[in-house]
């Protein structure tokens, strides 16, 4: 039989969010890294948002899939998107175009165990509210192989020029309020983003 899981929802400003608990001894303040993905987001981060939570998000139903994270911070247990899924979300022929040079940016994210190979160049935040895709909105991305908590960016679908935040904690954090208040618009992170200079 399935085990229930506990899911606490929450109105904030009329709109409703969701935040997944863990289960004891599952949680990052236990100690469970994920496998080491939590150490590829910066501390304050990870130790914050996801710190004794299984991830955030604003659903667009009660039911809707655990596999869809859109808006706020999720987990890396399920969801977060690998590059090529990503890329896939915003049409056809990006994903063609586009992985290679993933690829070449980032070698050591390509992974390869017991015959599945993954791009571990992954989404944790994606801006696009749920049902809304192709390159509109803001995504953020962590090499999940490496531990140098640097967060990369992609704008209105950008990837040939990809960005880096500086300091991404205020960022997030303040556009995690601007989601939370409704406030109205596109969040701006312009004074946070950089190009990236590999």
């Amino acid at each position: 039989p399935r085990l229930p899981v506990e899911v606490l929802f929450f109105n904030v400003s009329g709109r409703m969010v969701e935040v997944f608990p863990t289960f004891p001894g599952s949680t990052y303040e236990d100690g469970n890294d994920c496998f080491g993905s939590l150490l590829s987001l910066p501390d304050g981060l990870a130790k914050s948002w996801l710190w004794r939570t299984d991830g955030w998000r604003i659903p667009g139903s009660v039911g809707e899939g655990p596999m869809t994270n859109r808006q706020l911070i999720g987990h890396p247990s399920s969801r977060w998107r690998d590059a090529d899924t990503y890329l896939d979300s915003l049409g056809k022929g990006w994903k063609k175009k586009y992985l290679p040079k993933i690829k070449e940016l980032f070698p050591d994210a390509v992974t390869n165990i017991n015959g599945v190979k993954r791009i571990k160049f992954r989404c944790f935040l994606d801006t696009r509210p749920v049902g809304v895709g192709g390159p509109e909105g803001d995504q953020f991305f962590v090499c999940s192989t490496r531990q140098d908590q640097v967060v990369y960016h992609v704008h209105e679908g950008d990837v040939e020029n990809l960005r880096v935040l500086r300091n991404p904690e205020d960022a997030i954090d303040r556009y995690c309020a601007h989601v939370l208040r409704r406030k109205p618009g596109q969040f701006d992170f312009s004074e946070w983003s950089e190009p990236f200079r590999p």
